[in-house]
Protein backbone atom coordinates (compact mmCIF):
# COMPACT_ATOMS: atom_id res chain seq x y z
CA UNK A 1 0.00 0.00 0.00
CA UNK A 2 1.27 3.93 -0.88
CA UNK A 3 -0.14 6.54 -0.04
CA UNK A 4 -2.67 4.58 1.89
CA UNK A 5 -3.86 3.09 -0.99
CA UNK A 6 -3.44 -0.22 -2.84
CA UNK A 7 -1.09 0.37 -6.07
CA UNK A 8 -1.92 -1.42 -8.96
CA UNK A 9 1.90 -2.74 -9.38
CA UNK A 10 1.77 -4.20 -12.39
CA UNK A 11 0.18 -1.29 -14.51
CA UNK A 12 2.64 1.37 -12.89
CA UNK A 13 5.63 -0.40 -13.07
CA UNK A 14 4.90 -1.88 -16.85
CA UNK A 15 4.54 2.16 -17.94
CA UNK A 16 7.06 3.43 -16.10
CA UNK A 17 9.54 0.04 -18.04
CA UNK A 18 8.39 1.71 -21.41
CA UNK A 19 9.20 5.13 -20.05
CA UNK A 20 12.39 4.38 -19.87
CA UNK A 21 13.22 2.75 -22.73
CA UNK A 22 12.57 6.67 -24.64
CA UNK A 23 15.84 8.82 -23.96
CA UNK A 24 15.13 10.86 -21.08
CA UNK A 25 11.35 9.32 -20.58
CA UNK A 26 12.04 8.60 -17.23
CA UNK A 27 13.77 10.96 -14.64
CA UNK A 28 13.75 9.68 -10.78
CA UNK A 29 15.47 11.61 -7.71
CA UNK A 30 16.27 10.55 -4.66
CA UNK A 31 16.44 11.84 -1.59
CA UNK A 32 17.78 11.27 2.14
CA UNK A 33 18.84 7.51 2.07
CA UNK A 34 15.58 6.52 0.31
CA UNK A 35 13.44 8.82 2.37
CA UNK A 36 12.20 10.63 -0.51
CA UNK A 37 11.50 10.38 -4.13
CA UNK A 38 10.10 12.35 -7.33
CA UNK A 39 9.46 10.33 -10.33
CA UNK A 40 9.49 12.68 -13.49
CA UNK A 41 8.10 10.93 -16.74
CA UNK A 42 8.18 12.72 -20.41
CA UNK A 43 4.76 12.78 -22.06
CA UNK A 44 4.25 13.00 -25.55
CA UNK A 45 2.15 15.73 -27.14
CA UNK A 46 -0.52 14.46 -29.80
CA UNK A 47 0.60 15.58 -33.52
CA UNK A 48 -2.10 17.04 -34.31
CA UNK A 49 -2.06 19.91 -31.59
CA UNK A 50 -0.93 22.33 -33.59
CA UNK A 51 2.25 23.84 -31.81
CA UNK A 52 5.03 24.66 -33.77
CA UNK A 53 7.95 21.61 -32.67
CA UNK A 54 11.52 20.98 -34.47
CA UNK A 55 11.98 18.05 -33.21
CA UNK A 56 10.49 14.97 -31.25
CA UNK A 57 12.03 16.05 -28.06
CA UNK A 58 10.17 19.45 -28.05
CA UNK A 59 7.05 17.52 -28.33
CA UNK A 60 6.93 15.73 -24.94
CA UNK A 61 6.57 17.67 -21.74
CA UNK A 62 7.78 16.76 -17.66
CA UNK A 63 4.98 15.24 -15.92
CA UNK A 64 5.03 14.74 -12.21
CA UNK A 65 4.11 11.62 -11.90
CA UNK A 66 4.91 10.95 -8.00
CA UNK A 67 6.47 12.60 -5.14
CA UNK A 68 6.68 10.88 -2.01
CA UNK A 69 8.16 11.26 1.62
CA UNK A 70 8.43 8.77 3.84
CA UNK A 71 6.31 9.20 7.02
CA UNK A 72 9.18 9.27 8.87
CA UNK A 73 10.64 12.13 7.19
CA UNK A 74 7.75 13.85 6.81
CA UNK A 75 7.27 17.15 8.40
CA UNK A 76 11.52 17.70 8.03
CA UNK A 77 11.21 19.71 5.14
CA UNK A 78 12.41 16.97 2.89
CA UNK A 79 9.57 17.67 0.59
CA UNK A 80 10.86 21.19 -0.38
CA UNK A 81 14.12 19.78 -0.87
CA UNK A 82 13.15 17.47 -3.62
CA UNK A 83 10.92 20.09 -4.60
CA UNK A 84 13.85 22.53 -5.36
CA UNK A 85 15.69 19.70 -6.95
CA UNK A 86 12.53 19.19 -9.32
CA UNK A 87 12.73 22.62 -9.91
CA UNK A 88 16.13 22.84 -11.07
CA UNK A 89 15.80 19.61 -12.92
CA UNK A 90 12.99 20.71 -14.94
CA UNK A 91 11.91 24.58 -15.44
CA UNK A 92 8.46 24.24 -16.01
CA UNK A 93 5.96 21.09 -15.25
CA UNK A 94 2.97 19.73 -15.32
CA UNK A 95 1.24 16.89 -12.77
CA UNK A 96 -2.15 16.31 -11.56
CA UNK A 97 -4.01 15.47 -8.40
CA UNK A 98 -7.29 14.20 -7.28
CA UNK A 99 -9.89 16.59 -6.26
CA UNK A 100 -9.91 15.35 -2.73
CA UNK A 101 -5.65 14.83 -2.30
CA UNK A 102 -5.15 16.11 1.00
CA UNK A 103 -1.76 17.62 0.05
CA UNK A 104 -3.45 19.90 -2.58
CA UNK A 105 -2.52 22.85 -0.41
CA UNK A 106 0.76 22.49 -0.63
CA UNK A 107 0.49 22.39 -4.32
CA UNK A 108 -1.47 25.04 -5.10
CA UNK A 109 0.91 27.25 -3.20
CA UNK A 110 3.86 25.79 -4.77
CA UNK A 111 2.10 26.10 -8.83
CA UNK A 112 1.94 28.51 -11.30
CA UNK A 113 -1.53 27.60 -12.04
CA UNK A 114 -4.20 24.75 -11.96
CA UNK A 115 -7.01 23.68 -14.00
CA UNK A 116 -10.03 21.36 -12.47
CA UNK A 117 -10.20 18.79 -15.36
CA UNK A 118 -14.36 18.41 -15.81
CA UNK A 119 -15.69 14.96 -16.35
CA UNK A 120 -17.22 14.04 -20.07
CA UNK A 121 -20.23 12.93 -17.52
CA UNK A 122 -20.57 16.72 -16.32
CA UNK A 123 -20.16 15.15 -12.61
CA UNK A 124 -17.59 17.40 -10.60
CA UNK A 125 -14.26 17.66 -11.74
CA UNK A 126 -12.07 13.87 -10.36
CA UNK A 127 -8.56 15.33 -10.95
CA UNK A 128 -6.81 19.11 -10.85
CA UNK A 129 -4.09 19.50 -13.37
CA UNK A 130 -1.06 21.90 -12.18
CA UNK A 131 1.62 23.77 -13.57
CA UNK A 132 5.04 24.89 -12.61
CA UNK A 133 7.10 27.53 -15.06
CA UNK A 134 9.44 28.85 -12.58
CA UNK A 135 11.44 31.71 -14.32
CA UNK A 136 11.14 29.91 -17.83
CA UNK A 137 8.46 31.70 -19.50
CA UNK A 138 9.39 29.78 -23.15
CA UNK A 139 6.63 27.53 -22.62
CA UNK A 140 3.37 28.97 -22.62
CA UNK A 141 1.37 26.49 -20.21
CA UNK A 142 -1.72 27.83 -20.57
CA UNK A 143 -1.29 28.10 -24.54
CA UNK A 144 -0.47 24.53 -24.29
CA UNK A 145 -3.47 23.17 -22.05
CA UNK A 146 -5.58 22.26 -24.54
CA UNK A 147 -3.02 19.96 -26.10
CA UNK A 148 -1.88 18.61 -22.24
CA UNK A 149 -5.21 17.88 -20.69
CA UNK A 150 -6.13 15.50 -22.73
CA UNK A 151 -2.54 13.65 -22.13
CA UNK A 152 -2.61 14.29 -18.52
CA UNK A 153 -6.10 12.61 -18.34
CA UNK A 154 -5.49 9.57 -20.32
CA UNK A 155 -2.38 8.62 -17.96
CA UNK A 156 -3.93 5.53 -16.10
CA UNK A 157 -4.50 5.70 -12.98
CA UNK A 158 -1.51 4.28 -10.44
CA UNK A 159 -3.92 2.97 -7.71
CA UNK A 160 -6.52 0.64 -7.46
CA UNK A 161 -8.46 2.33 -4.56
Amino acid sequence: ASFGRNLDAQGYFGRLQSLQSTPGGLTIIVAGDYMGAVIVTRERLPMSDGLASSGEEDRRFPYLDKLAVHPDSQGTGLADILWSSLQRAFPTCVWRSRVANKVNGWYFERATGHWRIPQASGASPYWICFWYQGNDRTVDCQRMLASIIPVVESIPPSFTS
